[in-house]
């Protein structure tokens, strides 16, 4: 909710229209569609937004409030700060531990230690309580890397509008600190899910190139002619490659050997002689990516950019998104993240990695979400300051600030609304510029 003591910079005594009922005390509006709001006698009129206004707000309105024209700079002021997503929501979410909604440090070592062993093999008595047990835990870890996702996201949304409102930055300061913090043990507790030599055998499985196929082997003679075992043995590998890529670690998958049997009726003469076949395959894959994975140099660690993209086709400041910041990433990259991240600047989506070699090629291959630069960060890039409006757009100081323009309003009656000095700020004309990197 708008108080007192946030900032308004350039819009501190700008005019705003407000609806209310009449009465030297009542309670200012933002519109005539305020439930609080009697609309029969309520009265329209202008007043400067400064502490004693923001003191009259009613808090309906101080919160969701659109006080002014949504394209008017003040209006894109307010809408930033306001609503659910807006700032000042924001800076008090994901400040600190939650003791009734979240997953404790020795919660997650625990879950992490299940996951880590080996599962128990359906043949052994265990085997009901082994297997719930490991429920469990995935259960956990994913409420982990949920809160994780959502507290990044959170500080996402604070920093970026921070940067641009830089009159902010001082007051905002000390709780961004905060979430920074916690942010920061967050991703030490989903860290204690992942293993780091695992993310590196998975990238060697997703490098390596289609191999020589045993397309003439007679065990799979029970799958058809040579043209349908071929093609069943590329499908189970597609299956094999694409599950690497999207994994912390080798898939283990038992259903990529599906796609070389699925189909064919377990008492068919030769079906498990090709079973055995695309077991003995699967595994000469997974020994070739460790190969490729031991092979490689891992003391030898490169600098990597990040820049994560918006939502496309968003509206800035919406109260709704289809996905958070990190929502649409998979597996494999949320793992990079947690394991090689070493500084972030979540306002700009700029992410800095220390990463293996073959870790780094694979992140440059991928850029439907994530585009990497294979040097170590510089100065922001325009398109990188670039959002819905670029930050600082609204200082006078900035190289791209908007220009005032001075315009008449309707004098406030008296005895309705305090009487300090209004500034006249202009309403910023034209349309909202599209979300940076959108086509990159």
């Amino acid at each position: 909710m708008l108080t007192a003591d946030v900032p308004l910079g350039p819009f501190d005594g700008h005019l705003v229209p407000v609806f209310a009922a009449k009465g030297k005390a009542s309670k200012l509006h933002a519109h005539l569609r305020c439930p609080r709001l009697r609309a029969d006698g309520a009265v329209a009129s202008e007043a400067p937004l400064n502490a004693a206004t923001i003191a009259r707000m009613c808090s309906a309105c101080a919160h969701h409030g659109d006080w002014d024209r949504p394209d008017s700079g003040v209006g894109l002021f307010l809408r930033a700060l306001g609503g659910y997503r807006g700032l000042l929501s924001q800076l008090q979410e994901y400040t600190e531990a939650d003791p009734d909604d979240e997953v404790t440090q020795e919660e997650a070592e625990g879950a992490a230690e299940v996951l880590r062993a080996e599962p128990v093999s359906e043949e052994d008595e265990t085997y009901d309580e082994d297997s719930d047990a490991r429920d469990d835990a995935e259960r956990l870890r994913d409420l982990v890397l949920s809160r994780w996702r959502d507290a990044a996201d959170s500080l996402h949304l604070a920093e970026s509008v921070v940067a641009r409102f830089p009159w902010l930055a001082d007051w905002a300061r000390p709780k961004v600190a905060l979430k920074e913090e916690y942010l920061q043990a967050l991703r030490e507790r989903a860290g204690l899910f992942v293993d780091a030599a695992a993310l590196v055998e998975a990238a060697a499985a997703a490098s390596l190139e289609m191999p020589e196929l045993p397309t003439d082997d007679d065990a799979f003679s029970a799958i058809g002619d040579r043209e349908e075992i071929a093609g069943r043995l590329r499908s189970m590998w597609s299956r094999w490659q694409g599950s690497a890529a999207d994994a912390w670690g080798l898939p283990g998958d038992p259903l990529v050997t599906y796609h070389a049997i699925g189909g064919i009726n377990s008492r068919r003469n030769g079906y498990s002689e090709a079973r055995r076949a695309a077991d003995r395959l699967l595994a000469s894959w997974e020994e070739e990516a460790r190969r490729v994975a031991r092979l490689s140099d891992l003391g030898v660690m490169v600098t990597l950019t990040a820049h994560l993209q918006e939502p496309r086709g968003e509206e800035p400041y919406s109260q709704q998104r289809e996905r958070t910041l990190l929502g649409g990433l998979n597996h494999w990259t949320i793992g990079i993240l947690l394991t090689y991240l070493t500084s972030a600047d979540w306002g700009r989506r700029r992410l800095t990695f220390r990463a293996p070699q073959l870790v780094v090629d694979q992140l440059l291959a991928r850029t439907a979400l994530v585009r990497c630069e294979p040097e170590p960060p510089g100065a922001p890039t325009a398109a990188d300051e670039a959002g819905p409006l670029g930050p600082g757009v609204f200082d006078p100081h900035h190289p791209g600030a908007a220009p005032s323009q001075d315009f008449e309003r309707p004098a406030v009656p008296d005895g309705h609304v305090s009487h300090s000095a209004p500034s006249r700020c202009g309403i910023i004309s034209g349309s909202l510029t599209a979300p940076a990197n959108s086509g990159r």
